[in-house]
Parts: structure tokens; C-alpha cells; sequence
């Protein structure tokens, strides 16, 4: 059976794709950031914070190092209510699952060769240049498996995730951990 095409980027999950029971920490998204936000994408500290101390986080880039983890979503406000993201340039809270040791699942891409059992263990990056997908709100966000080796990459296939429609191919769902994180580092930003 194939694996459909279901881009949402990356969601927290346990180490065989299971439910998320872990914490969130609040973000700061300030309106320097010029990036649409979606839940399931990476963030990376945004070397600032808002007048409180809550500490700023930017959308992710291929090859962004100090990732602070996943928008998991966002704090109500009366103005956004009809927002399934954060519009770029608009000032917004965001939850994060920033665990340094959380797992998380995510679609790889459809480029080239599709990766096998022979990758796992090995690192990536992320293929981040599709935006939001403005109907649903989530992330666009997918593994770059042209990335995939044995030297630095921002994430660590661990597996696939144990799913009766997930198989080695096209957009297969991994399980990963964040390599570049940013509360696993012992310099600043």
C-alpha cells in the first residue's frame, strides 16, 4: 500500500508513533518575525523576548541549528480568532513541546530515492520550503531525504512509525529526535 501525501509537519509523539503526553512551554512570536507560523513547525530562539522575559522563538530553516522544538499551537486572542496560523509579521504567543529529549513524527519528501531501514540512525535536515497551508493551519514542514547521512543534520531518523498505512517509500512517516537543540547546547544564542 502507498503512503499518501499528508503534510502537517512534525507532531510530538513516543518512540513508536503513539500519543503525545508531554508538557509545553509558552513562545513569544514577535512582529520582526516575518514568517507564517503553523503548528508542526520547528522553531529556533529568537535571540529576544516580549517585556515579561517570555522568550522569543523564529520559524525554522533547512539547516537551522538551536531548535527549540514543535508549535503545538497558540494562545487565544480575541483578534485571531478565525487564524488557523500565525500570519507573518503579527504578534502571537505559540505552546511549543521543547523537551530536548521529545520525539517526533514527520513526513519525508518525495524527491529522489526514498529512504530504507539502511538510513536508520542516520541524520537529515528539514525541507522547509513550502509555507502554511492557510485551510488547515498546519505546517508544510517534511524531512529533505537528499539531506540524509552520517554527519551533522538537524534531525536523527530513529524508524518508521508503527502504522498499518506508514511503509518505507514515498512521504513515510519517521519517528525523529532533534540533534541541533537548543537546551542541549552549553553557549548562548
Amino acid at each position: 500500500m502507498a503512503n499518501t501525501d499528508l503534510r502537517n509537519g512534525a507532531i510530538p509523539c513516543n518512540a513508536h508513533g503513539g500519543h503525545y503526553v508531554g508538557s509545553v512551554n509558552m513562545y513569544y512570536l514577535p512582529t520582526a518575525e516575518s514568517n507564517d507560523i503553523a503548528v508542526g513547525d520547528f522553531v529556533i530562539m529568537g535571540g529576544t523576548g516580549d517585556d515579561d522575559g517570555v522568550p522569543s522563538v523564529a520559524r525554522a530553516t533547512a539547516g537551522s541549528t538551536d531548535i527549540v522544538g514543535v508549535v503545538v499551537g497558540f494562545k487565544p486572542d480575541a483578534a485571531y480568532l478565525d487564524d488557523t496560523h500565525r500570519t507573518a509579521s503579527t504578534e502571537r504567543y505559540c505552546f511549543v513541546a521543547d523537551d530536548p529529549d521529545q520525539l517526533f513524527m514527520i513526513q519525508e519528501d518525495d524527491g529522489g530515492t526514498a529512504l530504507t531501514k539502511a538510513e536508520i540512525g542516520q541524520n537529515c535536515d528539514l525541507l522547509v520550503s513550502a509555507g502554511v497551508d492557510t485551510t488547515t493551519g498546519l505546517s508544510q514542514m517534511e524531512i529533505d531525504r537528499s539531506t540524509v547521512g552520517t554527519t551533522n543534520g538537524q534531525l536523527r531518523l530513529l524508524g518508521l512509525e508503527q502504522a498499518p498505512n506508514n511503509e518505507f517509500g514515498d512521504w513515510a512517516n519517521w519517528i525523529v529526535r532533534v540533534n541541533e537543540h537548543a537546551f542541549g547546547k552549553v553557549g548562548g544564542v
